[in-house]
């Protein structure tokens, strides 16, 4: 069954500072929410952008940091079974796709890498506003700017987690 990876700034899309989120990518994640996964290489990327703002010394910064491992947590509790390890042969398939993309685009995140390679083990599209680096790659690439749902989004859980977002 091929599915979605949905890459960090996906998430982002969806997250506490974002003051407009469309509703078709809503209804678009609700549609398709049993087919979306989400890298390990993700959750590294979510951890350390919480941590940092975490560690800051103004409140501000703090606070927010707050926000978003609250919405991060309801975001690995949303798709926890569905969070895809990285092993040997991801880590591996990584490095080819980094060293192929490299010529492209210059030298890429090691986690877009893995998100990439973690796409391309399972046949996943990878869903992103980060296109260039992901089609440097070779994987099949959805941008999160054009998705659009057929339903409106009335899952309690979407609703959710949007709600509680901002």
């Amino acid at each position: 069954m091929s599915g979605y990876i949905l890459d960090t700034t996906f998430i982002s899309d969806l997250g506490p500072r974002q003051t407009d989120i469309s509703l078709n990518l809503l209804a678009w994640l609700e549609e398709h929410l049993p087919e979306c996964f989400i890298s390990a290489a993700t959750l590294h990327e979510m951890e350390f952008g919480t941590a940092r703002l975490e560690r800051r010394s103004v409140q501000e910064a703090r606070c927010r940091g707050d926000k978003l491992r609250r919405f991060h947590a309801m975001v690995r509790n949303l798709i926890s079974d569905r969070i895809i390890p990285v092993d040997a042969s991801i880590a591996v398939l990584a490095g080819k796709l980094r060293a192929v993309a490299e010529p492209l685009c210059g030298d890429i995140f090691a986690c877009d890498a893995i998100i990439g390679a973690t796409a391309a083990a399972f046949e996943h599209t990878v869903v992103t506003r980060n296109l260039r680096h992901f089609e440097a790659m070779g994987v099949q690439v959805a941008d999160s700017r054009l998705l659009r749902g057929s339903v409106k989004p009335t899952s309690e859980s979407t609703l959710k987690l949007v709600a509680s977002s901002t």
